[in-house]
Parts: C-alpha cells; structure tokens; sequence
C-alpha cells in the first residue's frame, strides 16, 4: 500500500516537471524592441494685440491733494484711450493703491489729517490697455504721457488665437522627431517599424515682453515676433 502511494506520488512530481518544462517563459524575447524620440517644432507670427499696463502715481503730503491729482490726471488718460478708439471691455483697473511713506497701506476712514503733513502720500492707479491696433501702441504711450500718464509698468505683445501656430509646430515636432527615428534606425542597421505611442507638450507664452523707450520725439516701441513650441514624444517599434 505504501509502495502505490509512493508511486503515485512521483508520478504527480514528474507531471508538474514536464508541465512546467513544456513553457519556458524567456523575458528576452518577450521584450518589445524600440526607438524612442522627441521631436521640436516652433512656428512663428508677428503679433496681432498688445497689452500696456499705464497710468498714474501721485504724491503728495496732502492725502486729499493726492487724490485729486491723480483722479483729474487719469481722467484725461481715460479720455486718450477711448478718442484712440479702444473698447470699454478692453480698459480694466490692474492697480489702485494708497500709501503713506514708510508705512502699510493708508485706509481714508481712518486717517488724521494732521498727521498728512508729516509724510508724503503716494495714489496709484495703473489701467490694464489691450491694444487691438499693434502699430498704434507707441503713439497711444506717447499720448497718454501728454495727459498726464506719468508710469508704464510693461509693454508685451501677443496673438490672441494661437491655434493655427499650435497646430504647424505641432506639425514641425512630429516631422522631426520622424526624421530622428530614421537617422538612429540607420545608423543601428535596423527596420524603422509601426508608431507604437506618441504625446506632446506646449509652450504658448500668453505674451512676450517689447521694448520700449521714451524720448523727445515720443515712445518708440518694437514688437518682435510672438514664438510657438511644441515637443513630440515618439515611441517607433524596430521592425526586423
């Protein structure tokens, strides 16, 4: 009886043996060859916006003298910006800012106003500009200075619909990183095969700064060209 168990036994050990030897996993085969790449593509456009940040900053040791100053002088920038022709939805306040000399944002509820005659107060009111005209922006600057604008914070310039510059870099990665593959392929000796996975990153600036001078003759600004770059990551199987 013993000898039937142990029998059996073995039988069973010498099955899962042979099952086992039937299959051999080999993880080199197994693994998929490949070429990996990264592709960059740029396209470029000359800007068809521009976004000026102007306006104007007043001191004075009177807080009420400050404020009337700078009230009159920004309505007579306003009144520039829309005899140029700029929108209403395209004029928005970026800055208004009260503050006494050396200390923390002045509240009016609760100042003396005999204390106002010991520092000076400074009221700052800065007007966001989009500027639909690109060609306009140094005579628009210029302008505004004569009515009393006396501070430009940036002037940056953009395309506001960059699809169809996404789109051609975009173009431009997917054609280098082909060109790549095909280079490697060869210099290896190998079968350039099927695409086995692709994605892309982009750099869209939402704008890009100009530059800008003041001078006797008005404001002198340069706008550049406005640049588009997409990344490709390409996966390609080695086909032989």
């Amino acid at each position: 009886m013993k000898k039937g168990i142990l029998y059996a036994g073995l039988v069973l050990v010498l099955a899962v043996a042979l099952v086992g030897c039937a299959s051999p996993t080999n993880t080199s085969d197994a693994m998929q060859r490949t070429i990996t790449v990264t592709g960059t593509g740029e396209a470029s456009a000359n800007p068809d916006v521009a976004y000026l940040y102007l306006g104007v900053e007043s001191v004075d040791p009177d807080v009420s003298v400050a404020f009337a100053d700078n009230t009159t002088r920004m309505n007579a920038v306003y009144q520039v910006l829309q005899d140029a022709g700029i929108a209403e939805d395209d004029l928005q306040t970026s800055t208004y800012s009260v503050s006494r000399e050396g200390n923390s944002t002045y509240r009016a509820t609760t100042v003396d106003d005999e204390a106002s005659t010991e520092a000076n107060f400074y009221v700052t009111n800065i007007v966001q500009v989009t500027v639909r005209d690109v060609a306009s922006v140094g005579d628009l600057i210029t302008k505004a200075f004569e009515a009393g604008a006396n501070s430009v914070q940036s002037v940056s310039f953009a395309v506001e619909d960059t699809t169809a510059l996404e789109t051609q870099a975009r173009t431009n990665a997917l054609a280098d990183a082909q060109a790549r593959a095909e280079q490697i392929a060869s210099e290896m000796g190998v079968t350039l095969g099927n695409v086995q996975s692709v994605s892309d990153s982009s750099y869209v600036p939402y704008e890009t700064s100009a530059s800008y001078a003041l001078g006797g003759g008005g404001a002198s600004v340069s706008s550049g060209q406005y640049d588009v770059s997409v990344q490709a990551y390409v996966v390609y199987e080695i086909a032989d």
